[in-house]
């Protein structure tokens, strides 16, 4: 019930976006109307007039512009703006079917402060409160392209301005209630070439929506490769990676124990690090990538003092380090988007290859010392990522992204030398595209 009563709403709001409280109302032929309300009514537009009763209207007697914006508000009322002020900037938001697909922010100077998300092409219409449509905007390839226009309540246009990729490029016209050119001037690429009659908009000049209007400057275009560079920092937890070290320092420390007159240890693990490099594929953060990483893994050391009867003292101390290298494939799954962030589901596979690099030093009364000893050992094998992850993309095409991830290495079977070494950490990472 609550999905029906919010579709009613919506499409309520839809029709009411075709209505106008009008005033005077001017035929194509000059008859002049009064009417307190205007809608569509089928293939008729319906006038509410003022003197009572009601009069319906042709389309052949109404002009392309009063077509366009009682009927064709019907066709397209998908996709909507709103015109916000904060201060002295004007923040464009731009809606399909009620959702914010993005936004752009101008300074009262006409520069673009910041302009977010992926705004579908097609024509925006701004309605007047509860009437008609008050502006309209053509968005071609996610940018401003083609005519803006401004209308009067009665249906009038009051404004025409052109653009190109979201500069003024072209005409910009300033009409009279009556139709008549009250200004008119032209602009190369966002310069004004020249200027005829009164200047901009009759009593809004001072208006900071106008002036972003105006004047914008011209908007570099991020740039388009076939693939971007990022690289990554990260932090790896230790994950229960040590256990089996900590049992053979457990069974070396009760061995001294057994053997010496006393015997003490300690044993320390350290989590592990890396960086990532990679290439993301297909443009503006696309979902596939593929990376290589080295991870410092984790790292444990140990050290055990011993005492023998006549007093002598020794000792023996090992560290226990790893690292890998992983080659993967990477995927993107943008689960919520909200102008140009989003929440993303991300996964990847590939192989790595592991080593591990153990040794030990023995001083004093430890039977054998002085003496050091170092052993190595490799592997490789399957690895995976799986996570969650934060986006925030740039116009210019970069990005940031801060995210969490489970990972699996591949575990180093056990053998004669070598107990089995297994490692499957939590970690996090910030990752930065250029």
């Amino acid at each position: 019930m609550k999905f029906i009563a919010t579709f009613a709403a919506l499409l309520l709001a839809a029709l009411l976006t075709c209505r106008a409280s009008a005033g005077v109302f001017t035929l194509r032929n000059g008859v002049q109307l009064d009417a307190d309300e205007i809608a569509p009514d089928g293939e008729w537009l319906k006038l509410k007039l003022v003197e009572g009763g009601e009069a319906f209207v042709a389309k052949s007697d109404l002009s392309s512009e009063q077509v366009n914006r009682y009927f064709g508000c019907m066709a397209d009322s998908e996709l909507t703006f709103e015109t916000r002020k904060t201060g002295d900037n004007v923040e464009y938001v731009y809606f399909d079917k009620g959702r914010e697909t993005g936004r752009r922010i101008i300074g009262a100077d006409g520069k673009t402060v910041r302009a977010m998300g992926k705004v579908t092409d097609g024509v925006y219409k701004e309605s007047y409160p509860g009437a008609g449509v008050e502006k309209t905007m053509d968005i071609i390839n996610g940018r401003q392209n083609g005519v803006f226009k401004v209308y009067f309540p009665g249906g009038r246009v009051q404004s025409e301005t052109y653009f190109l990729n979201d500069m003024l490029h072209g005409p910009r016209r300033v009409f009279d209630e009556n139709g008549e050119i009250i200004s008119e001037e032209n602009f190369m690429y966002g310069e004004l070439e020249g200027t005829q009659g009164g200047g901009l908009l009759a009593g809004t000049a001072d208006d900071p929506e106008d002036k972003a209007q105006a004047d914008p400057p011209p908007q570099p275009a991020a740039e388009e490769r076939p693939a971007r560079l990022f690289t990554a920092l990260q932090v790896f937890s230790v994950s229960g990676a040590d256990s089996k070290w900590r049992s053979a320092f457990r069974k070396s420390e009760a061995a001294a124990e057994s053997g010496f007159a006393s015997a003490a240890g300690s044993f320390k693990t350290y989590p592990g690090y890396g960086g990532k490099m990679g290439l993301n594929f297909g443009g503006d953060m696309s979902p596939f990538s593929l990376t290589y990483s080295y991870v410092f893994g984790p790292e444990g050391k140990s050290a055990i003092n011993v005492m023998t009867g006549g007093g002598a003292v020794g000792g023996e101390n090992e560290a226990i380090r790893t690292f890998y290298q992983r080659a993967m494939a990477e995927f993107k799954i943008v689960m919520v988007s909200i102008g140009k962030d989003s929440l993303n589901l991300d996964f990847g596979a590939g192989r790595a290859f592991g080593s591990m690099t153990s040794r030990s030093a023995l001083t004093g009364a430890a039977p054998g010392a002085p003496g050091d000893s170092k052993a190595s050992t490799t592997w490789s094998g399957f690895t995976y990522d799986a996570g969650l992850s934060i986006t925030s993309r740039y116009k210019n095409g970069n990005w940031l992204e801060l995210g969490a991830r489970y990972s699996h290495f591949p575990a180093r079977p056990e053998d004669g030398n070598w107990s089995k070494f297994s490692w499957d950490p939590v970690s996090g990472y910030l990752a930065i595209g250029f």
